[in-house]
């Protein structure tokens, strides 16, 4: 059994989801305002050593994503909600049910090349508004371009909330992550988010995404300052309370878009690793739990093995995720 978030759509897979054993973070979606990046696994445009875990795709699946494509070789005007179906059945991944788990299948790279190409060529996700799906596909393709890059720069740095298509969320902290994730096209946006780096909230920490991603010289020292006093206001021993934990979350993986030179910028990353952090538990509230997203992403910026952290969290089967 196949499921895939074309045919459900983001609520009903929640749903779904919340009832049939798959982790969601259904509880902060209800509660936030924006579209933070904290608990996405792996992050909106970061792919890390450890997450990549999927099974091959079957015949059928492959077929599924080939009639993704055969109506994305179309001009965008000609296929209306035909085409914004395909555009969304190539935004998520595919989902196979294997008795109780649902196991990721793998994307093949020469589809998603030719997705890339398609859309490129047929200026699709050009025309209005972009939303949700459309920044997850712009996130998973392996090329862009120059009108692509623009329309996901428009949101992220709108001066006006972007309400979401899905959920009243504000879209520009994702559209700010998918950003990051195009690499050097970020260089044309790197000194405006570096001016809006916070820890207040995730616009200000996405920005901090930008800012590395696009090699501003300063924003790795000012996301590892923020990092480091924000956890000095924590007492050892105390729990990072949850929002808290948000923002460094997203502060880390700005690191892990610093290449090799974020490894010396990694000091409060692993303060918060050896910390414990608050996590939702529907429907017993908050619990503790080591922070074991953040074994990726240190793995990533440390150069390094998970299994060599030196955490003993990092070396479950499969990681427990705090929510």
């Amino acid at each position: 059994m196949v499921i895939c978030f074309a045919t459900l759509g983001w609520a009903g897979f929640i749903q779904l989801a919340s009832t049939r054993g798959v982790p969601t973070a259904r509880t902060q979606i209800a509660s936030q305002t924006d579209y933070s990046s904290h608990w996405t696994m792996p992050p909106t445009g970061l792919t890390l050593a450890g997450t990549d875990k999927c099974v091959p795709a079957s015949e059928v699946e492959l077929k599924l994503v080939e009639a993704a494509l055969n109506v994305i070789q179309f001009p965008d005007g000609m296929t209306n909600y035909l085409g914004i179906g395909a555009e969304r059945f190539l935004s998520t991944s595919q989902f196979r049910r294997v008795g109780d788990d649902y196991l990721r299948v793998c994307d093949d790279p020469e589809q998603f090349s030719r997705a890339a190409r398609l859309i490129i060529e047929n200026k699709r996700l050009l025309r209005g508004r972009i939303v949700e799906y459309g920044l997850e596909l712009v996130a998973r393709l392996p090329q862009t371009s120059d009108e692509l890059v623009r329309v996901v720069a428009d949101t992220a740095f709108n001066e006006h909330r972007q309400d979401g298509e899905v959920t009243p969320r504000d879209m520009r902290p994702l559209a700010r992550a998918t950003l990051a994730k195009l690499g050097a096209p970020a260089r044309l946006y790197a000194d405006r988010a570096f001016a809006e780096i916070t820890i207040s909230d995730a616009m200000g920490t996405t920005a901090a995404q930008v800012a590395v991603a696009g090699g501003h010289t300063q924003a790795l020292g000012a996301t590892e300052k923020l990092m480091a006093d924000a956890l000095a206001k924590i007492p050892k021993g105390s729990v990072v309370p949850w929002a808290m934990r948000n923002r460094l979350y997203e502060l880390a993986q700005a690191l892990a878009y610093g290449g090799a030179e974020a490894k010396s910028y990694a000091g409060p990353l692993l303060d918060l690793m050896s910390r414990e952090v608050q996590s939702w538990a529907p429907p017993f509230g908050m619990v503790e739990l080591p922070p074991s997203r953040m074994c990726p992403i240190a793995s990533e910026i440390l150069e390094m093995p998970i299994k060599d952290l030196g955490f003993v969290y990092c070396l479950a089967e499969p990681l427990v995720l705090e929510q």
